[in-house]
């Protein structure tokens, strides 16, 4: 249900509807229990950055991270968190979080972390030249039909 009022926009509904399922996970070391309270932390991170809370994110993501129990499962919060970062403009803090990122094995996320990095290392320096990354993100996504125009 968070999932969907996410991505219809309802950030705030969102947000309330992952922490109200959080209360049901009794035992926070359960392998279940891991992989919700990563997805629903991820989630009112997205819906945190999605109303500009950019601070709230940040500690969403990296709670995602503290309960994820597989290394793809962090990329994605690393990338997320690098995304975060670019919007303050930390572009810095951003790279070491996408150089991260970029080693995910999934090629979704990996296309996804390498887009990201690229325009860090441009806004961060405007001499770098991005577009071989740019380029090479979106023949991947082209090949996933995962373009979102």
């Amino acid at each position: 249900m968070a999932f969907i009022q996410n991505a219809k926009g309802d950030f705030f509904g969102s947000i309330e509807t992952s922490l109200e399922s959080n209360k049901f996970l009794k035992n926070e070391n359960n392998v279940i229990a891991k992989k919700i309270l990563t997805s629903n932390y991820n989630n009112i991170a997205n819906a945190s950055n999605s109303l500009k809370s950019f601070d709230s994110a940040l500690v969403y993501y990296k709670k995602a991270i503290r309960y994820a129990d597989n290394d793809e499962a962090k990329y994605i919060c690393y990338n997320n968190i690098g995304d975060v970062l670019i919007s303050q403009g930390n572009l810095k803090l951003a790279k070491t979080y996408l150089e991260k990122a970029i080693h995910a094995e999934n090629i979704d996320n990996y296309a996804r972390a390498l887009n990201n990095f690229a325009k860090a290392k441009y806004l961060d320096d405007k001499n770098y030249n991005p577009l071989p990354e740019i380029v090479k993100a979106l023949e991947i996504r082209k090949k996933q039909e995962i373009i979102l125009i």
